[in-house]
């Protein structure tokens, strides 16, 4: 009812129309939408959306591969390892991720100006403005091709399963993981030349333009505030990640890595072969 009487007071109009309007902000990272301040708020809430599930990719499989490490790092019997995992877990895990994405966002714009801006091998650029990092560039058929690698890594994971049924079952003369791989090799090397495919190593440069400003030119960029959030949100579900490991691999009988140490398996091959596909459907 108070809502009715604020509206009707005034004369406020209810509804969606508004997102067509021009927006009149603009977005300091885009990513496949062209977008800026002339452009509707539809489109920005689009950008917006395309934003998340970027960082969200990008963010899962990094923090998954951060948390398969130090969940292993957590159950290492060396001291220092084992301690600076366990003190990763129980910092990150208990500071406000909130205060984490702030204090990466600080810590980034103190980098320095783009003049004086960090280099590493040539091939990386720090500033203020952003982290820009060297990028594998393509011509128009390169979005064709990643699709065509997407589609042949599926066809070879499919391969190599069937095959070890196959080597299981009949035959132990070949390896499933060489096949697979060469099947995967062979798709992506006719595509390539199928596709007439050019790729060229695109590295970020720092230059100065005719009016004497500092342009960054080349590479991937990757603003403050996406890096900031990006940083944060990989460390703080990586510990969640971490202890979800950590406790699958205890929960499974010691006996088996003990069996695993008597057949002579290093720990490489423990922890391949026999822990981690046996510990996967707990941590799934």
């Amino acid at each position: 009812m108070f809502f009715y009487v604020v509206d009707k007071a005034l004369n406020l109009e209810l509804g969606f129309g508004h997102l067509s309007s021009r927006a009149g902000f603009g977005l300091s990272h885009t990513f496949i939408i062209d977008y800026n301040s002339n452009d509707s708020r539809w489109m920005g809430y689009f950008a917006g959306v395309i934003n998340t599930i970027r960082v969200s990719l990008v963010g899962i499989v990094l923090a998954t591969i951060l948390g398969i490490f130090m969940g292993l790092a957590r159950l290492s019997p060396n001291f220092l390892i084992n301690k600076i995992s366990t003190g990763y877990v129980e910092f990150i895990r208990n500071t406000p991720l909130l205060v984490q994405i702030i204090f990466w966002q600080l810590l980034l714009l103190q980098l320095p100006h783009i003049s004086k801006a960090l280099t590493f091998g040539g091939l990386s650029v720090w500033s203020n403005r952003g982290i820009y990092l060297p990028i594998i560039s393509s011509n128009e058929n390169g979005s064709l091709w990643s699709l065509i690698l997407l589609l042949g890594l599926i066809i070879s994971l499919i391969l190599r399963s069937r095959l070890f049924k196959y080597k299981e079952e009949h035959v132990d003369l070949f390896s499933p993981n060489l096949i697979s791989f060469f099947t995967f090799v062979v798709i992506a090397i006719i595509s390539f030349f199928a596709l007439s495919m050019k790729l060229s190593f695109n590295v970020p440069e720092v230059n100065i333009n005719q009016h004497g400003t500092y342009i960054q030119s080349g590479g991937f960029a990757l603003t403050p505030q996406f890096a900031a959030i990006l940083f944060a949100l990989v460390l703080y579900t990586g510990t969640f990640i971490t202890e979800i490991v950590r406790g699958s691999i205890q929960s499974l009988p010691i006996g088996q890595t003990e069996e695993a140490m008597a057949l002579g398996l290093n720990t490489y091959q423990r922890i391949t072969l026999i822990i981690l596909p046996q510990a996967l459907r707990s941590i799934i």
